[in-house]
């Protein structure tokens, strides 16, 4: 965070990505999400990668609608959630609609 300026200044760099955790993990904040302190630091790397090009990007923050307030605020690049939470959740949304369908006489 303090050298953020200066990163995205750096020729070659096309992405300054920041993880909410570990930037709340530095602030002695862990797993705060939505701290508003955390959520500054956010919108500031996403204002100065975007002001010099670079694609801004974040991730970690799992909360649907704060990562539509950080797209809508210039975030191109999200990650949003693990491959095994995106199966984990298919998985039960097709066994839940099975058991639903089974239960039914």
């Amino acid at each position: 965070m303090n050298n953020v300026e200066e990163i995205a200044k750096v020729d070659g760099v096309d992405v300054i990505h920041i993880g909410a955790n570990d930037l709340l993990t530095a602030m002695g904040k862990p797993g705060q999400f939505g701290d508003p302190e955390g959520a500054k630091a956010i919108d500031r790397v996403i204002s100065v990668a975007a002001a010099n090009g670079k694609i801004p990007g974040m991730g970690g923050d799992r909360h649907i609608p704060r990562q539509i307030e950080y797209i809508r605020k210039g975030a191109r690049f999200l990650t949003t959630n693990s491959e095994i939470a995106f199966i984990l959740t298919e998985a039960t949304r097709v066994t839940t609609e099975l058991r639903r369908a089974l239960a039914e006489k």
